[in-house]
């Protein structure tokens, strides 16, 4: 039976993010968490706002500005001479000794078309759930039917996992502290996760595979399996889930606070979404809302990634809000630059030149999607980072920048 890994909840997200929420990624990053994959902002465990003034890793050159001198290349010719060294980043990060990194670079690895495959291999055979995690959905998400053996392994293995935990979990069960049982039934749910992730790659891959387990994965107890069988399915694509979702929507999550029940909200309010349904489309907006701070970055994030254009001005407020919530505001600057505007780069700028490695994560984030000679070159700035975390994110953006 393998050892138990540390906590990961790829589907907000870890691939990509904040406390687990997605940011690198074909978007993410993610999600992988979404992100995860699935999804890095925060960095996987922290919590809470970002504010301006919290100390880290400043980047070794001294912030990302503009070099000395003009720069008379177009953005598209700044970032393509920046692509060899972004493929370099996410090929050296996939072997990094960080779990959560290596997550983050397999899908980041999404971008680097025929060079894909040996790092796909890698993230199967990796020792660590969220690393599997992200292999297989990106699989799913490209469509890669030459790894279809390795992914139905890797269920197998998955499934016995899942069996072994529960075994230990019953035949021990008067001998085992409350710690080492919680331990088990994390346990339990990372192997959930993963066969989700399984099923998800094998029917995108259109092999024969039988869905009918991911209903069970979808109505789990725990926010972390729900929250990615959900994010899965509407990556799936398939419109007849959108009653099993709204159904779901409505189910109690047992093992849940009420920050973690509203991310679930969102997740599922953003499968329908992907599923052509835009009757979740006012859950996701409240979201925005919320009084939980993790909640309203992610609603924004998947507001912008679904391009509501209908949440355009409120978007813009959120951009003018508390000066010490910088997390929020970016997020918002983020969204707003995938609809085209510009409203808030120059917080995009400002982070970039943060002591704090998460808010220049952030600023790697947006900077990909500010269509401007300035933002891309700050961008580019970001590859030589202190940080592996801001270096990945921005090699990511790099290589999405580039369609």
């Amino acid at each position: 039976m393998p050892e138990p890994a540390q906590a990961f909840t790829p589907g907000h997200r870890s691939t990509a993010s904040r406390a687990g929420h997605r940011m690198i990624g074909p978007s993410p990053v993610a999600s992988l968490l979404l992100s995860l994959l699935l999804v890095i902002a925060t960095g996987c465990g922290g919590t809470g706002e970002l504010n301006a003034g919290e100390a880290g890793n400043r980047s070794q050159q001294g912030g990302a500005g503009m070099q000395n001198g003009a720069d008379d290349r177009s953005p598209p010719q700044i970032i393509e001479d920046a692509a060899d060294r972004a493929r370099e980043q996410v090929r050296q990060a996939v072997r990094n000794d960080d779990p959560f990194i290596r997550a983050n670079a397999i899908e980041a690895a999404q971008r680097l078309e025929g060079r894909i495959t040996p790092l796909l291999q890698l993230g199967l055979e990796d020792d660590h759930p969220a690393v599997r995690f992200a292999a297989l959905s990106s699989i799913g998400k490209l469509r890669k039917e030459d790894l279809l053996s390795g992914v139905r392994h890797v269920l197998e293995q998955e499934q016995e996992n899942e069996a072994a935990f529960r075994r230990e979990l019953r035949d021990r069960e008067r001998r085992l502290s409350d710690r080492q049982r919680n331990r088990l039934q994390v346990q339990v749910e990372f192997s959930r996760s993963v066969q989700a992730a399984a099923y998800f790659a094998l029917a995108r891959c259109d092999a024969d595979v039988d869905l009918t387990p991911m209903a069970s994965l979808l109505a789990s107890p725990d926010p972390s399996v729900r929250g990615n069988a959900a994010m899965l399915l509407g990556y799936l694509g398939d419109e007849s889930a959108v009653p099993l979702l709204e159904e779901v929507a409505q189910m109690p999550v047992r093992r849940a606070g009420d920050q973690q029940r509203a991310l679930v909200r969102v997740q599922i309010a953003e499968a329908i979404l992907r599923l052509e349904d835009e009757s979740a489309l006012d859950t996701l907006r409240a979201a925005a809302y919320s009084r939980h701070h993790e909640v309203r970055v992610l609603a924004i994030e998947t507001l912008g990634e679904l391009g509501d254009r209908g949440m355009e001005g409120g978007l813009e407020e959120i951009v003018l809000e508390d000066r010490n919530n910088m997390e929020l505001r970016l997020a918002a600057v983020w969204a707003l630059a995938r609809f085209g505007g510009s409203r808030g780069v120059e917080l995009a700028y400002d982070a970039a030149e943060s002591d704090d490695w998460r808010l220049r994560v952030w600023a790697a984030r947006t900077l990909g999607v500010v269509e401007d000679a300035e933002a891309a070159s700050r961008l580019v700035a970001l590859l030589e980072d202190s940080n592996e975390r801001v270096r990945l994110q921005a090699a990511a953006s790099i290589l999405g920048a580039r369609g």
